[in-house]
């Protein structure tokens, strides 16, 4: 919510000018399933009804009370139909044991607030404290008249204004609220409240007649004296109960659209104030607590989408601002492997950034690191690594519009791969001499050949199968420990088979076993350091490592099961998230515990090419991308002119992304010459069209569409696979990227009619 009064309680939270004390209705318990004030009665009656308490005539009554917003007045007939039933059945509904995860107030406890007040029943505020302080908030009831006195010092109080479940106590009726008029010092208490603190409403209606009577306690003698209050309230509240509220009580209106979104923007505001506060606060950060940013996550991505662009953007211009080219070190020399993974971070980046820088030279130094085999060379070995090769073939596939070789280096690159798979075991070594498979390579080798269009099943096959039967993964195929970088990988690996509809009911097995063997909190996801020896030719032996960027991995793999397996990924994407922004962030400490990777004083890059390239997906996925394209509609009698891209199932218009300074007629015809080495010819404007975008996950795609033909023989470029003239009229339009289907096709069949 965007309003000057949500804006002036987290400045008074922040500077402590103003002490907060939060006041708590039933909206704040909806999600933990406890019901609000009116299904609450409408239980009671229903429960009435089925005990034979109230008669069908009574429970008439009660719902014309009720109709009238007349609550206490029908919690004082309940109380005189239905005796002790009452309090049995209130008890039943808000007594017992909550959820581990209590959602706001996991964040509201944690505010730096003087204290609580709340008509809720439940103890969901006493069990998120205890939660997070270790200590208990022991909650005062109106007839503690007592302790009433004391509990200004009590930091933070909390004051159950209608009872407590817990001890069978429930204010409910008009009598009970008699009472609590008459109990001088609460009377004194809620005076003090209304004059000295800023009253912060939440989950309320206010509208409702309990809810005044409770004003009309709290502004006793007000006159318009004392201090501004604030109330998150529905925009249903009536002109004049707003008028009445700000000017009789003090209190100013902060409105919400209660019709589409429930009370979940007053939870979201919330949950922003607490990571507002959290970021700027020494003692704690929200990324830096490994329970909050997985719920953070999910429940409300947007608020930490700017702190995760804001890192992958310091991430990348830590790349950019390095020499040509890309080592294991800022200042070291450029290797093969590290050049790849930051072509990959750039292109992760590309939308959701914004960034326009062309890798034109990394781009030509990779290149030059392929040997006449179509293998890609290790320079600190001098011999093709199967990690490094695969990497390389995943980052030339992103930028293979800027050489017109590329396509064909690919194709040397993927049959250099299929050449090297282990004859006795499914899989490949790290390097062609070892005697065993490395899950690592051999699963980034399957994603290149995914990607390229020779994906090898049966290979497959057997690797998922041993895995299965080993009962984790590791870093090689058999007899090894868990590799939390590894299980990333096969995450990531059968998300990709997963959106080509290739995944099988044994792949979603191996899912399974991945999620399991990340879901243990004892995983930090830090880099993982895997040794191992490497025989060189002529038989001399060494030790080499190989340096996992682990949280990366794990972020990447999970990102891809949100949907389908959201109780764990959600809680695996989030930790390894938290990770990953920590280590960009920290990356140039000096110290390990800090986050960053080192080697004695030397900092490792990789932490940023994979944190950017894990950032850059993540911004993707939670919808903070937008692809603006210029496309061709090209017609030739009833068939569509498309194309499908390497790697890619579904069918797209020729043409591709507007770069910056570009206009969309510009960027039609270059991007034609490169794919398909033609122009366009009779070009004329059609439309635009917007969509969710057909390859990456919450991203929204805009395209600037243009009709006419091509001038010569079109002929599949750069990472163009497929040319297909479609039939509109009997070709199956599931084959059809999102857009086409349900935007383009539609209108262009209305035209040819």
């Amino acid at each position: 919510m965007d309003h000057p009064d949500i804006a002036r309680v987290e400045a008074h939270l922040r500077k402590a000018e103003r002490p907060v004390v939060f006041f708590i209705g039933a909206g704040m318990s909806r999600p933990l399933g406890f019901p609000s004030w009116v299904e609450m009665i409408e239980n009671l009656i229903d429960y009435g009804l089925s005990v034979k308490r109230l008669s069908e005539e009574q429970a008439v009554v009660a719902r014309g009370l009720l109709t009238t917003y007349d609550y206490l007045g029908c919690g004082e007939y309940l109380r005189q139909k239905m005796g002790h039933r009452v309090d049995e059945r209130l008890y039943e509904i808000f007594g017992g044991e909550l959820p581990a995860d209590l959602g706001v107030y996991d964040y509201l406890v944690r505010l730096p607030c003087a204290g609580f007040i709340t008509t809720n029943y439940d103890s969901a505020l006493e069990s998120a404290y205890a939660k997070h302080f270790r200590r208990p908030l022991d909650a005062l009831l109106s007839d503690d008249r007592a302790r009433l006195a004391t509990i200004g010092e009590r930091k933070p109080f909390l004051f159950k204004l209608h009872g407590d479940a817990d001890r069978r106590k429930f204010v409910l009726s008009t009598s009970d609220y008699e009472h609590i008029k008459t109990n001088e010092p609460l009377s004194r208490f809620l005076y003090s409240l209304f004059f000295n603190y800023e009253l912060v409403f939440l989950g309320y209606g206010l509208g409702d007649n309990d809810i005044l009577t409770v004003l009309d306690l709290l502004s006793r003698d007000f006159k318009e004296r004392g201090p501004r209050h604030v109330a998150l309230l529905p925009d249903t509240v009536t002109a004049d109960l707003r008028a009445r509220l700000e000017d009789k009580y003090g209190i100013d209106i902060a409105p919400y659209d209660v019709a589409k979104d429930g009370h979940r923007p007053v939870l979201r505001t919330v949950a922003q104030w607490f990571v507002n506060l959290a970021d700027e606060g020494a003692d704690f950060q929200a990324r830096r607590g490994p329970a909050d940013y997985p719920a953070l996550l999910r429940e409300y991505p947007d608020l930490l989408i700017p702190e995760q662009r804001d890192i992958c953007r310091q991430g990348l211009q830590r790349l950019l601002a390095m020499p040509t080219h890309w080592g294991l070190s800022p200042d070291g020399t450029p290797r093969a492997a590290n050049t790849a993974e930051g072509l990959i971070a750039l292109a992760a980046t590309k939308y959701v950034l914004g960034q326009d820088y062309e890798p034109a030279d990394e781009v030509d130094w990779l290149v030059g690191m392929q040997g006449d085999d179509g293998g890609f060379l290790s320079v600190t070995i001098g011999e093709v690594n199967t990690h490094t090769h695969a990497l390389c073939l995943l980052a030339l596939a992103q930028w293979a519009a800027l050489k017109d070789e590329i396509p064909q280096i690919l194709a040397d690159g993927r049959d250099w791969l299929l050449g090297a798979v282990r004859a006795d075991e499914p899989g490949w070594a790290r390097f062609t001499d070892d005697t065993r498979v490395a899950v690592v390579p051999s699963l980034m080798a399957f994603g290149a050949l995914l990607n390229l269009d020779a994906f090898p099943r049966d290979t497959w096959i057997q690797f998922r199968d041993q895995v299965l039967i080993n009962e984790q993964i590791g870093h090689t195929l058999t007899r090894t420990a868990a590799s939390a970088a590894a299980a990333g990988w096969a995450l990531w690996f059968v998300g990709q088979l997963a959106a080509r509809g290739l995944v099988e009911e044994r792949d979603l097995r191996l899912v399974d076993l991945a999620l399991k063997q990340l879901t243990n909190r004892r995983n930090n996801f830090q880099s993982e350091h895997e040794a191992f020896e490497h025989i060189k030719k002529g038989g001399h032996g060494a030790w080499r490592s190989w340096h996992h960027p682990t949280a990366a991995a794990v972020a990447l793999g999970a990102m891809a099961w949100l949907d389908e397996r959201p109780e764990q990924a959600w809680e695996v994407c989030g930790r390894a998230l938290a990770v990953v922004l920590r280590q960009v962030a920290d990356s140039d400490a000096a110290s390990t515990r800090d986050g960053g990777d080192h080697a004695g004083t030397e900092v490792f890059t990789f932490v940023w090419m994979y944190g950017v390239w894990a950032l850059g997906e993540a911004l993707q996925r939670l919808g903070a991308g937008r692809i603006v394209k210029a496309g061709l509609v090209c017609v030739g009698g009833r068939r569509l002119l498309l194309l499908r891209k390497r790697g890619r199932d579904l069918l797209i218009l020729p043409g591709g992304t507007i770069e910056s300074g570009e206009t969309p007629a510009e960027a039609l015809d270059r991007e034609l010459k490169e794919e398909l080495g033609v122009m366009p010819s009779g070009v004329g404007f059609w439309d635009v069209f917007t969509s969710r975008a057909a390859f990456e996950p919450g991203v929204e795609l805009e395209i600037h569409a243009f009709e006419g033909t091509l001038d010569g023989s079109p002929s599949a470029r750069a990472e163009i696979a497929e040319i297909v003239w479609f039939d509109v009229d009997s070709d199956d339009e599931n084959d059809l990227s999102p857009i086409i289907r349900e935007q383009i096709l539609p209108e262009l069949r209305d035209r040819l009619a």
